[in-house]
């Protein structure tokens, strides 16, 4: 009998991944996606706020308050448990993100497969899986990934609880709508925009729905009363900070244009159009066939962009601000677009009907991936894939090579005629919201890790401290034994970096003649020395250590 029913289980077992090999390879294909060179990351700008939170408040402060960074309460409280009784690492700080990223590849298209179909469930996953906005906010260690899964999770829930399915998609709303802000308060119009249209629905049809205004009126309650148990504490103490963060930014048509670029995950002005179209064409089919699921989402949508306009929060006029603010509704244009593929290849050449839109979907992957950014941002050694010159704006001539410095330091020049990769280059000092390091490295080809130099007292700094922080991609340079240790082949000290790297925000500078003196006295005389930097060369005695 157990033999049997174990025979059972295989069978359904290897019955349903055929089945689902398409969505498996999606989700394959975009993890490892997400996972290359992710070990290798620099914690870099906004990744920070958690940490430096965790350093200047207990448990009770990072539940309490936002802060003026707005760090992420439960991401924070994470690390902050990790720090005390485990250790805390890059790694470590974005794997949440990570497994909320990758789950997306596969709840979502399958929470939306009873209303758009099998093929464009998992044409909706590939979309996902390539998309480079949910790629960037799988590996960073920030929780808007985290908040785009638990809000798509609650409104498709809502609408199924509200259609009369049973009773449990009624707690997966509230699990979705309690937690989903609680990790990031960007998606609240998301989360209360279904009680827009099941009113609207219920007034306008004259006549109740499967659920009764009670059952919505008890749903509402309960959502609002889990929502102030989690961030009335917080709200309070930073209501100064939110409200100074709100209506104090400005978006234009070109901050439009950029979020449509990032959202969409091209530059190409034709691809765009055609993107476009294919939404339109979606929202047209999936209304004719699925209207009332149509327009739920539909007002969804625009009521998260409208308000998130409304608002307009400080910073906006930079397009990824809009485009972080509004990442859950992701998803929804990428359904829209899968059904316009499929609905597209209803029009094709009669051979090629039956294929079911295969060719059309096919196409648009292969063109997302040839005219997207992905090749610009994820090529090999880039220790700063997370940074913002890569991530705000896909058109690199626009920031990227707009912010680099005037006048690069030869030596650079010199290490790009070395083998790529083959150096690993330690650059100090760093601001962590500002430098140039991803423009050299781009530039000289080779590995990079940042050199701390205050202990923990400078911004994007932590303690000396291994048994609560083991940050790979960073080295305390006060033990030059260490540093030898790690495998760094070249230190290089930037003396004069405001003049070298003028930055947009203020900060000290920090001198670095004793770090030149120590190293020095260790390493002997410098390996390359101008009026910007002083580079020490490690390998003769990396290679004595060896030995």
């Amino acid at each position: 009998m157990a033999t049997c029913s174990r025979t059972s289980i295989w069978k359904w077992a290897r019955a349903y991944l055929g089945h689902e090999m398409p969505l498996l390879t999606a989700i394959c294909f975009g993890s490892a996606l997400r996972l290359y060179h992710l070990y290798a990351q620099i914690l870099v700008d906004d990744e920070w706020h958690a940490v430096h939170k965790l350093l200047s408040g207990g448990y009770a402060s990072i539940l309490t308050d936002f802060g003026s960074a707005d760090h992420c309460i439960p991401l924070t409280l994470f690390y902050r448990f990790l720090s005390d009784w485990l250790w805390l690492s890059e790694f470590s700080m974005r794997l949440p993100v990570l497994v909320f990223g990758i789950a997306s590849l596969f709840v979502i298209p399958l929470l939306l497969r009873e209303f758009i179909g099998r093929p464009a469930s998992i044409l909706l996953a590939w979309l996902l899986a390539i998309s480079p906005l949910h790629i960037y906010y799988s590996r960073i260690a920030r929780p808007y990934g985290i908040s785009l899964l638990l809000a798509v999770l609650a409104a498709v829930a809502f609408f199924k609880w509200w259609s009369g399915h049973e009773g449990r998609w009624q707690l997966a709303y509230l699990f979705g709508a309690a937690i989903g802000p609680f990790f990031s308060l960007t998606v609240l119009p998301a989360v209360w925009a279904p009680f827009v249209f099941a009113a609207l629905e219920t007034k306008a049809s004259k006549r109740m729905r499967e659920r009764s205004w009670s059952d919505l009126a008890r749903l509402g309650v309960a959502t609002a009363f889990v929502q102030t148990v989690l961030l009335a504490p917080a709200l309070i103490s930073s209501s100064d900070a939110i409200t100074r963060k709100l209506a104090s930014g400005t978006m234009t048509w070109q901050t439009l244009h950029g979020f449509l670029e990032l959202i969409l995950g091209t530059i190409d002005p034709w691809l765009l159009c055609f993107m476009a179209g294919l939404i339109a064409v979606g929202v047209t089919a999936l209304t004719l066939e699925q209207r009332r699921f149509s327009l739920y989402i539909l007002s969804v949508t625009v009521i998260q962009v409208l308000l998130v306009i409304v608002a307009h929060p400080a910073h906006v006029n930079w397009s990824i601000v809009p485009a972080r603010y509004n990442l859950v509704i992701l998803p929804f244009l990428l359904t829209w677009v899968a059904v316009g593929c499929f609905r597209l290849a209803r029009w094709l050449p009669r051979p090629f009907r039956s294929y079911s839109g295969t060719p059309v979907a096919a196409g648009v992957i292969l063109l997302l991936l040839l005219l997207g950014p992905l090749p610009e941002i994820y090529f090999w050694p880039n220790n700063w894939a997370n940074q913002g010159v890569f991530q705000y704006d896909y058109d690199q001539s626009r920031l990227f090579d707009a912010h680099r410095p005037e006048e690069v330091p030869r030596f650079y020049g010199e290490l790009a005629g070395r083998e790529r990769g083959s150096e690993l280059v330690l650059e100090a000092p760093w601001y962590y919201n500002w430098h140039y390091y991803p423009y050299y490295q781009r530039l000289h080809g080779q590995r990079t890790v940042i050199g701390f130099v205050g202990n923990g007292f400078r911004a994007g700094e932590v303690p000396r401290d291994p048994t609560r922080f083991r940050f790979v991609n960073s080295i305390h340079l006060d033990d030059p034994e260490e540093v030898l240790n790690r495998g760094v082949s070249l230190v290089v000290f930037h003396k004069k970096l405001f003049d070298e790297m003028p930055g947009p925000f203020p900060q000290q500078p920090v001198d670095m003649t004793p770090w030149i003196a120590k190293y020095s006295g260790v390493f002997g005389t410098p390996a390359y020395d101008d009026e910007f930097v002083t580079v020490f060369d490690l390998s003769p005695k990396r290679e004595t250590l060896s030995q």
